[in-house]
């Protein structure tokens, strides 16, 4: 759920903490919970969600400004509002040898992303270092407050480029289900897979990082749908009583009570 602080909610957090609620400590805890939940708010030329800025720590550069590869803008959020509030042209000072890497992952990981997750519901990013590390950031949110659910997905992989040969994809998905009309329920996921892939040129990489990374999860999603299946089926019919506790079936009849309300008299 997208971090949008009311006058309501602040009320209710008050409640919790008490005197502890300080102006400080509220930004603090939006900000950390931001960039946790890997946030996607929009900017201000993707009013229709599509143009998105990734909050997360790996993207942080300090005093609520975060840093998108792809467009190389720099984006200032409010994290009470949970708006983009301004931007400006940035670069990154990288090594020019990672930065191809870097740039070829991006490209490999934006066609995938393109290609599966729903339109304007998030965003991916590939980050640098100088050190040869990438790192690849998903998120996507679908909200349906009206109706009472939510949802997100959020991946982080990482893998060094900085020689040649065979290296290790290490990677975290987190999903995210919530159903509130009436109750509260939720479905969390957490999921660290790892995966070998060649390091070589950078087109070759970005394109092997990529197929990695859309295997994991499509593997994690059909696991996912199998393990619903099965739940549907199996877990929650064993959980139902097919019949009263006298053994007996329930009689739909409406005759048959009636008879049964008359002799009762």
């Amino acid at each position: 759920m997208e971090a949008v602080v009311s006058t309501q909610s602040t009320w209710d957090l008050r409640k919790l903490v008490g005197s502890a609620l300080t102006g400080d400590f509220l930004q603090d805890t939006l900000r950390d919970y931001n960039k946790a939940s890997f946030q996607v708010p929009k900017t201000k030329k993707g009013g229709d969600g599509s143009s998105r800025v990734l909050i997360s720590s790996v993207s942080d550069r300090g005093e609520d400004k975060y840093f998108d590869p792809e467009s190389n803008k720099l984006y200032t959020f409010n994290v009470k509002t949970g708006q983009v509030t301004a931007e400006e042209d940035a670069k990154e000072d990288l090594d020019g040898e990672v930065e191809e890497y870097r740039a070829a992952a991006q490209a490999a990981v934006r066609g995938y992303y393109d290609s599966v997750y729903e339109a304007n519901k998030g965003t991916c990013a590939v980050f640098g270092n100088d050190e040869g590390t990438l790192t690849a950031v998903i998120s996507s949110k679908n909200l349906n407050l009206a109706n009472f659910w939510s949802g997100g997905w959020y991946s982080f992989w990482k893998v060094s480029v900085a020689k040649q040969g065979e290296a290790e994809l290490s990677g975290q998905v987190r999903s995210n289900v919530h159903y509130f009309e009436d109750g509260n329920v939720q479905l969390n996921t957490s999921y660290k897979p790892t995966k070998t892939v060649t390091v070589s040129d950078p087109e070759s990489t970005g394109k092997a990082i990529a197929d990695a990374i859309t295997k994991l999860e499509m593997d994690l999603h059909r696991n996912l749908e199998a393990y619903y299946v099965k739940l549907h089926d199996h877990t929650f019919k064993a959980m139902r009583r097919f019949r009263p506790k006298t053994g007996t079936n329930f009689d739909w009849k409406s005759a048959s009570h009636k008879i049964a309300r008359e002799i009762g008299k």
